[in-house]
């Protein structure tokens, strides 16, 4: 008999001490998400080859979005710099008045109406990116047109149209390249697209007054001599810049997605 009730007391005991080491294991949270840890670990590596394709994404859309940039910087400052030097020829060089000079702006302004129109049916068959390598020629056209400096006065105006309409037309063709090459992290966000586009606009504007300022103060606008020089440093600049860009753009011509 007492070997029985020690056989029973001996299994009672170990039955009861699995008991705690089971309940341990279903009430324990800790196994759980460790479990629950393991199986987002082995998701990971899907995130990750993810984010190194959104990166690798990123890299290859930089360049293109940077010339958009620079294009749009461009087109800001020389539509800056042939606008806030257009009085320095008209009224020093010309004698022409403000009210004439004011006209003469009016001019420039209504060609765009019919222009505008007549890109917009164009675009229909050619594409932004020939379409924006076009406009920086007829640009970089006027500006040495306009290095002559109103030798002879209808020369400069010719180059002056091309360069004001040129950059006017350039804008929107710009635009629609960066909307198309833009990575889609930069449509949200506090630095994003239209930030950045309207700062390189600004520094665009700051650049062409700039030069005006320091051209005017280097050469003087007193005497036609000084504004046939103010002329030659102003344009030559643009003329420079609008053929480097142009470079630029022939470099990236197939990272630039139309």
């Amino acid at each position: 008999m007492l070997c029985r009730d020690d056989s029973k007391h001996e299994s009672s005991n170990n039955h009861n001490d699995n008991e705690p080491l089971m309940n341990n294991q279903e009430s324990n949270p800790d196994v759980e998400h460790g479990q629950g840890q393991n199986e987002g670990s082995q998701s990971n590596p899907g995130n990750n080859f993810k984010e190194e394709d959104d990166s690798d994404s990123f890299k290859q859309q930089l360049p293109p979005t940077i010339l958009m940039f620079c294009v749009l910087f461009l087109v800001k400052l020389v539509q800056q710099g042939f606008l806030s030097s257009l009085s320095v020829f008209t009224i020093k060089l010309y004698g022409w008045s403000s009210s004439q000079s004011g006209l003469t702006l009016a001019a420039y302004g209504f060609t765009l109406i019919p222009l505008n129109l007549a890109v917009a049916k164009a675009s229909n068959t050619i594409s932004d990116r020939l379409f924006s390598v076009v406009l920086l020629a007829a640009i970089g056209l006027g500006s040495a047109l306009c290095i002559c400096s109103g030798k002879p006065m209808w020369l400069f105006f010719l180059g002056g149209a091309f360069v004001f309409m040129g950059s006017m037309t350039l804008e929107g063709s710009a635009m629609s390249l960066l909307s198309k090459v833009m990575h889609s992290s930069l449509a949200e966000g506090t630095f994003n697209t239209g930030l950045l586009t309207t700062e390189a606009g600004g520094f665009g504007r700051l650049a062409g007054n700039l030069a005006n300022s320091a051209f005017s103060r280097l050469s003087g606008t007193d005497t036609p001599s000084q504004v046939y020089s103010f002329g030659h440093y102003l344009f030559g600049l643009l003329a420079i810049l609008t053929v480097g860009n142009t470079a630029y753009f022939g470099s990236m011509w197939k990272k630039v997605k139309d």
